[in-house]
């Protein structure tokens, strides 16, 4: 059912019914011409030149999205341009890389540091209320008062030390891949600290419609939008110009981009030992494993009635590992249980692309990837934030289910089987 209604979205507004042949793996990601102008004056006889262009990509380690966004970023770099010097690039390596992946926490003081990296951390898993509230005051005053100066994200860093850092590299474009990280940068070229032939980029993570976002994009160069009903948003507002953005979709491994036939799924469950013939749900929540795993799998087997298989995807999270171990002996006979801590990537796609639901939190990046898999998703609203605003586009389009609390899980997981199967 999910698989056709993703199919089928552009059908359900006018403004982009033009892209009808549109498909999640069709935009992911495509890093498109805008850099491509900036890195065509490249030329592999200038070798040891100065005048080699040059990227500098900043990134925040909350979550995954925007580390893997950069990742994208890069890769895509190294494709189309494959002469380019790693060190052009790259000053440092990030799991394996030799790219420059400058964290953006580089140039934070030491306090704000631990404060937002708090914040960012544990409020929205512990408080997601507060969180949401807090998120969503932060961006609404933002966008009323539209002055840089004002914006407490601009100032959490180190804006001395950001811009000796691109006046000693010297940078052909800078991209961001953090809101937070963008406001700096854009108030630095406010102040003169940037040169105005030195464009700088964002790539949003998040599906996020916010005037917060189109102010913000005014002042930078370029936005890459993560889908076309965002930029048919900014076009309707017509609050930023034209040349200001475009849609480069989201960056997704392509693990995800294969979309498996029954005898393909059928291969990967037997690989993870799991039974071929009954229903496969799963159940991941980040690196954290927020939410109550025990209590989500004690509402599936209250509410489906037939044989199912649970894996429950814990992480790094030892509690949750220990509670759903223990809450295997206690289950009724219909439901059987797989554990599992922290496990690749690779393994989450072959759950993701073999299960029949599959639920997750709704991060920017994990959305787009279960999504892309055609997989029938129930997204946990359980962080608020920049992920109630990606269920909001998500509910409305109805490319997925949504669960605030752990007893809503059952009667979701029963509904995405009736209808999706």
């Amino acid at each position: 059912m999910y698989q056709g209604l993703i199919r089928d979205w552009y059908r359900m507004d006018s403004e982009i019914r033009k892209n009808k042949n549109f498909t999640w793996r069709e935009i992911a990601p495509k890093f498109n011409s805008y850099l491509g102008t900036h890195l065509s004056h490249f030329d592999s006889s200038h070798a040891e030149s100065n005048t080699r262009p040059k990227v500098v990509i900043f990134w925040a380690p909350y979550g995954n999205g925007h580390k893997s966004a950069a990742e994208g970023i890069i890769n895509d770099i190294r494709k189309k341009y494959p002469e380019i010097r790693p060190e052009d690039i790259v000053v440092k390596n990030i799991e394996d890389e030799d790219m420059i992946l400058n964290n953006i926490n580089e140039y934070r003081s030491i306090v704000m540091d631990k404060v937002t990296g708090l914040v960012f951390k544990n409020a929205s898993a512990l408080f997601p209320q507060g969180y949401d509230q807090w998120y969503r005051s932060y961006h609404g005053a933002a966008a009323k008062h539209e002055d840089l100066n004002k914006l407490q994200g601009a100032h959490d860093y180190n804006l001395s030390a950001m811009s000796g850092f691109l006046n000693e590299v010297r940078p052909s474009i800078i991209v961001s891949t953090f809101a937070h990280a963008t406001e700096a940068l854009a108030l630095l070229e406010e102040k003169g600290a940037i040169p105005k032939d030195v464009p700088i980029a964002w790539t949003m993570t998040d599906y996020i419609r916010h005037p917060y976002n189109e102010f913000l994009g005014s002042k930078i160069d370029m936005t890459f939008l993560p889908h076309p009903v965002v930029e048919a948003e900014w076009k309707k507002h017509g609050k930023v110009p034209e040349r200001k953005y475009m849609t480069a979709g989201m960056a997704v491994n392509p693990l995800f981009h294969q979309k498996l036939d029954p005898f393909e799924k059928s291969a990967l469950r037997l690989q993870q030992k799991l039974d071929t013939s009954i229903p496969l749900v799963t159940i991941i929540s980040g690196a954290n494993a927020v939410g109550d795993f025990p209590a989500m799998i004690e509402s599936i087997a209250k509410h489906h009635k037939d044989p199912i298989q649970i894996v429950a995807i814990c992480a790094k999270n030892k509690k949750c590992f220990d509670d759903v171990t223990k809450l295997k002996a206690t289950l009724p006979k219909h439901v059987s249980v797989k554990v599992e801590g922290f496990v690749s990537n690779l393994t989450v796609a072959a759950y993701m692309q073999s299960s029949d639901v599959f639920i997750t939190k709704a991060g920017g990046l994990t959305s787009t990837e279960v999504l892309t898999a055609g997989t029938n998703v129930i997204f946990l609203d359980n962080n608020g934030g920049q992920e109630r605003f990606n269920i909001e586009l998500f509910e409305e389009y109805k490319l997925g289910l949504s669960a605030r609390h752990a007893h809503e899980i059952g009667p979701q997981v029963v509904r995405a089987l009736s209808e999706g199967l």
